[in-house]
């Protein structure tokens, strides 16, 4: 995989507008000639693991609130070795941010990531045609989340 210096040398990229306020977004650029596909396959990569993914959502739920590794670790039913390697691949792909508060890491969900993520993937969406779109956008309104709660 690249580091973001070799991406750059790769390609010309440009950021979204509304994105270049925000450094923690800087994963989420967009390729002029490729939309960035390989950190969209990152981000899309490191959800389509059970733990990761319930790991995220429970950090969705509890958003802005942070948990630390071991919290999450208990309610995954997984080692903490293991709750340590699964949150390192969400947050190489971005969606997961941590902060050290004195001896404990906390973890949460990298709300703007995903956003860029999910805008990047429906850009496109219904070749510009808005009433096409309107069922999909729908589903983006507030959802009833079972707090906190690892599937």
């Amino acid at each position: 995989m690249d580091t973001p210096e070799q991406f750059q040398e790769k390609c010309a990229t440009v950021f979204h507008p509304e994105l270049r306020k925000n450094k923690e977004l800087e994963r989420f650029r967009v390729s002029v000639k490729n939309e960035n596909a390989l950190t969209i396959i990152e981000a899309l990569s490191a959800l389509a693991q059970p733990t990761r993914l319930g790991v995220f959502r429970a950090l969705v739920a509890v958003e802005p609130q942070a948990i630390p590794a071991g919290e999450l670790a208990r309610r995954s039913v997984v080692p903490q070795n293991t709750m340590s390697a699964h949150l390192a691949v969400l947050m190489r792909a971005g969606l997961v941010a941590s902060e050290r508060r004195g001896r404990s890491i906390l973890y949460r969900a990298s709300l703007p990531a995903f956003q860029a993520l999910v805008t990047s993937l429906v850009r496109d969406c219904c070749d510009g045609r808005p009433e096409l779109c309107a069922p999909l956008l729908s589903q983006f309104s507030p959802c009833h989340v079972s707090k906190g709660a690892l599937p």
